[in-house]
């Protein structure tokens, strides 16, 4: 009996020991059997450089994701002269630079850049703008669409920018442009009245019935003009100019006017002036446009006044 008992338990520990060394293999070949997949072992040294890696490449992610998000940031503060810069708009890195630097000035409400702007504008109008006014003027047109509209590509630099701001703070300070009507040597209700024309003619408008209006009226409406384009300060101020000489004779000349107009006691100068007048107010060498009745009649009535003007002063100096 003992020996059966005996042998049958050598024949259990037998089975045991060869299950846990074949149950492995027997497992596998099931699971490749069956398809599927098989869970590699590894050792230690192994497992550890597995670890190693894999914390590797976690660390790779994460500098990744975090240039991603850098990036992206970097994207979303993308400002608007990025755009000029890409398309080339401005006129060097240089003049880039500058207005990048200038838009930093504004958060302040000072520096050198706002301070130059400032001084050049007075400078053009031949008046002091106070500084809030050109800040103000300033942040308004430090725009992408402002810039867009004003220059043309590769033209953007600040000198031309100051004279687009002189233009705009001009056309803008229509009661206070007694120094500009004394730099062009005309009255202010004609200086107001150029205006009117020459945006107008800029823009392809009719203005004749501006200047008719302004003979009954003897001031500008400038709420027939819109101003959409941009002029330069010198070029506006040329344009002026040469159409003062369609405003000047179509004026109404009182007696003080007249007075004005001969102010002068040499007889040698006297004659010189009264000769530039007959050129100017002269309905003949009014050529500008075709002469409507209005215009016509304000023509001869003006050149009849000055002839009598210089009549009177001849013979009272004589």
């Amino acid at each position: 009996m003992l020996p059966k008992i005996i042998s049958n338990i050598t024949l259990a520990l037998i089975a045991i020991f060869v299950i846990y060394t074949f149950a492995p293999l027997i497992r596998d070949f099931f699971l490749s059997f069956l398809g599927t997949p098989q869970k590699k072992n590894y050792t230690k040294d192994e497992f550890e450089d597995l670890i190693r890696r894999k914390q590797e490449r976690m660390g790779s992610t994460t500098v990744g994701s975090s240039q991603g998000q850098q990036a992206s940031s970097v994207k979303s503060k993308r400002g608007e002269f990025d755009y000029l810069t890409e398309n080339h708009f401005f006129a060097s890195d240089e003049e880039k630079n500058y207005f990048i630097e200038l838009k930093k000035e504004l958060e302040w409400g000072a520096g050198k850049r706002i301070t130059k702007i400032q001084t050049s504008i007075s400078k053009n109008l031949s008046q002091e703008v106070d500084v809030d006014k050109i800040v103000k003027l300033v942040k308004e047109t430090l725009t992408k669409n402002f810039l867009l509209e004003a220059f043309p590509m590769k033209g953007i630099n600040i000198d031309k920018y100051i004279s687009h701001l002189s233009f705009i703070v001009l056309t803008r300070a229509i009661a206070d442009l007694q120094i500009i009507a004394k730099k062009l040597q005309c009255s202010l209700e004609e200086l107001q009245q150029n205006i009117v024309l020459t945006i107008k003619k800029e823009q392809n408008q009719e203005w004749l019935a501006s200047v008719e209006e302004y003979i009954v009226t003897g001031s500008a409406d400038f709420s027939t003009i819109n101003i959409v384009k941009i002029f330069e300060y010198d070029e506006f101020m040329s344009k002026l100019k040469k159409n003062i000489d369609i405003v000047a004779p179509l004026s109404f000349l009182d007696d003080k006017k007249l007075r004005q107009l001969y102010n002068e006691e040499d007889q040698d100068l006297l004659k010189k002036k009264h000769k530039r007048l007959l050129a100017l107010y002269h309905p003949d060498k009014w050529t500008f446009a075709e002469k409507t009745d209005s215009i016509d009649k304000r023509l001869r009535e003006n050149f009849d006044k000055i002839q009598t003007e210089y009549t009177l002063r001849t013979n009272k100096n004589g």
